[in-house]
C-alpha cells in the first residue's frame, strides 16, 4: 500500500490554467470534488495519495509551486503520522491549515 498523505493546494487565478495543466498531464483525476475554481483561486485537494517528491507529477507540482512568489500559492500535505505536516507557500493565507478533533463514542 505505501505511505498515504491528503493534499491540498490553492493557487491565485493567474496561475490557476498552469497549475490545471501540470495535472492533467499526469492524468491526476479533477472532478468537483479534487478541482475548485472562482474568478480568485484555484484549489486541488487529493486523499489518500502516495505523495513523493521522486515522482515526476510530484516533483514537476512542486517545481512549479516553489517557483512562485510564496504569497501567490497555499499547499499542505497532511501525512498519515500524527506530526507529518508540511506546508510551502502561504497556506494560512489562503485559508489553508490544519484542524484537529477528537471523535468520541457516545
Amino acid at each position: 500500500m505505501g505511505y498515504r498523505s491528503e493534499v491540498a493546494v490553492v493557487v491565485r487565478a493567474k496561475h490557476k490554467e498552469a497549475l490545471k495543466g501540470i495535472l492533467l498531464k499526469h492524468e491526476w483525476k479533477l472532478d468537483e470534488e479534487s478541482w475548485k475554481e472562482n474568478e480568485a483561486l484555484g484549489q486541488f485537494n487529493v486523499a489518500y495519495v502516495q505523495w513523493d517528491p521522486d515522482y515526476e507529477s510530484v516533483a514537476e507540482i512542486e517545481g512549479f509551486l516553489r517557483a512562485l512568489p510564496a504569497e501567490e500559492f497555499g499547499f499542505l500535505r497532511i501525512g498519515g503520522n500524527l506530526e507529518d505536516v508540511e506546508t510551502i507557500g502561504s497556506p494560512w493565507d489562503f485559508g489553508l491549515h490544519v484542524h484537529r478533533e477528537m471523535k468520541m463514542p457516545l
